[in-house]
């Protein structure tokens, strides 16, 4: 693929907002360089109708095949938002939580029994909303579990940072653990989990960790939720439905690799017939472009093939 990526054509009003970089006093010399691109287009913004990528410092020399880190459980937690603080742990909420449990803090605290160092647990913040149900049950969030494809509309918070109930520690042994059978627990929380039949198309929009996914990350959101609306796959935005054949495309905080940007996950759901085998998860590096959005739709969603050029790794695959 070449290092220098066609300009992309985008609406008018796009333009400031992809290239609107938060500005630090340790800003890296991507981040400088990329600052001084945000200032030539807000000068220029009433001409500006296009996105030039090949100005970011992309890494196009490194094989993008390995640059992942293995893992068995991607809980991704529903925010509402597509930006998050540098360290998401520091945004509280379930990520956080997780993270105070399932680390080191959790070791001293006494909470050996829920680690496994051959169960490896990503988190990451998302962009999905929360289920509406969650506002009925006081501190509590919603959470996907891949490649599990589970759903859970409704899960338990600890009811302060320093304290982790005992719903909460249920909640990690009934659907993280490694012989957790995640279907089986369906009245240990308010609402239960349901299978997740749908596809979804992952993207890392984390602005505030490095700008070349806050730049890149939104443009691509706007691109696959164009072509799959254009092809009528585009999953209805109600969290509490899932309909096998649509796709719902979400935006993450950092899953490493930002020198790769944009990165796509993309997670596919398991055959009916085959539900305990778990889905497949498909990470994308240098995915900017058109063309890419639509093989990635069309070869990966519609026909379960991975793109080795682009593939970074994944998990079931």
């Amino acid at each position: 693929m070449s290092a220098f990526l066609p300009r992309l054509r985008l609406p008018l009003y796009s333009c400031g907002y992809l290239y609107k970089v938060k500005k630090s006093t340790f800003a890296t010399p991507s981040q400088r360089h990329i600052s001084a691109i945000a200032s030539e287009v807000s000068a220029s913004q009433e001409k500006c109708d296009c996105v030039d990528i090949s100005k970011l410092d992309i890494d196009w020399e490194t094989p993008l095949k390995g640059t992942i880190a293995a893992y068995n459980t991607h809980v991704l937690a529903s925010t509402g938002k597509s930006d998050w603080k540098s360290k998401i742990e520091l945004e509280g909420g379930l990520v956080a939580d997780l993270k105070r449990v399932l680390g080191k803090v959790g070791l001293k605290n006494g909470f050996n029994n829920l680690r496994d160092p051959n169960n490896v647990i990503l988190t990451t913040n998302s962009s999905y909303r929360t289920s509406p149900s969650v506002s009925q049950h006081g501190k509590y969030s919603s959470a996907y579990v891949f490649p599990q494809n589970i759903y859970l509309p409704v899960v338990p918070l600890p009811s302060s940072s320093t304290s982790t109930s005992e719903a909460f520690v249920q909640f990690i042994q009934a659907y993280l653990l490694p012989a957790a059978d995640t279907l089986a627990h369906t009245n240990e929380l308010p609402h239960g989990p349901r299978k997740v039949h749908e596809t979804h198309i992952l993207i890392c929009t984390h602005n505030s960790r490095d700008t070349r996914c806050g730049i890149i990350g939104p443009m691509l959101n706007q691109l696959f939720t164009d072509y799959l609306s254009s092809k009528g796959l585009l999953h209805p935005e109600d969290p509490n439905i899932s309909v096998r054949g649509k796709v719902r495309v979400g935006n993450i905080s950092h899953i490493g690799g930002h020198k790769y940007a944009g990165n796509v996950i993309v997670y596919l759901p398991p055959d009916k017939d085959n539900w305990n085998q778990g889905g497949k998860g498909i990470w994308y590096g240098r995915v900017g472009r058109q063309a890419d959005v639509e093989r990635i739709v069309d070869e990966t969603v519609l026909g379960g093939k991975i793109i080795q050029e682009l593939l970074r790794g994944g998990v079931g695959i």
